[in-house]
């Protein structure tokens, strides 16, 4: 633990990119984290991961570790649906999975999302998300 917030990783590796997913859980306020406001709720938990949805890797195996850590949130971290971030491959790869984080989560684009016309597939995935926004999660 440091600062009030415990981080817990997860390897799981396969034939492409090696996956993390991150787990931080909030403790409450730190004396070490002055910046940090205490957690509203106890147990806070959100799971932060990228690179998670491809035809060929364990996306159901690292959706299934978010989902015991039961979070809070979830930080889609880029490279969400490959290998071109297509609607398709949205629907095919990144919903059957991590698509049942959709309402907790809060996704950022990676370079793959735009090689499909300026991110088109990830802004029809997640209607509504700006490129750069901010959001406040359990006091943080």
């Amino acid at each position: 633990m440091y600062g009030g917030i415990v981080v817990k990783r997860s390897w799981l590796h396969w034939s492409k990119p090696v996956l993390a997913v991150a787990v931080l859980a909030t403790s409450g306020f730190s004396a070490f984290s002055p910046y940090l406001q205490p957690a509203s709720a106890a147990g806070c938990v959100i799971a932060a991961a990228g690179d998670i949805a491809q035809a060929d890797n364990n996306s159901e195996g690292t959706a299934k570790l978010v989902e015991a850590a039961a979070p809070t949130a979830v930080l889609a971290l880029g490279d969400l649906a490959y290998e071109n971030g297509t609607s398709e491959e949205f629907k095919s790869q990144y919903d059957p999975t991590w698509g049942r984080f959709k309402d907790i989560t809060k996704p950022t684009p990676g370079n793959h999302e735009y090689q499909s016309s300026q991110g088109d597939g990830y802004y029809a995935y997640f209607p509504g998300t700006q490129p750069y926004y901010a959001f406040d999660v359990c006091g943080w």
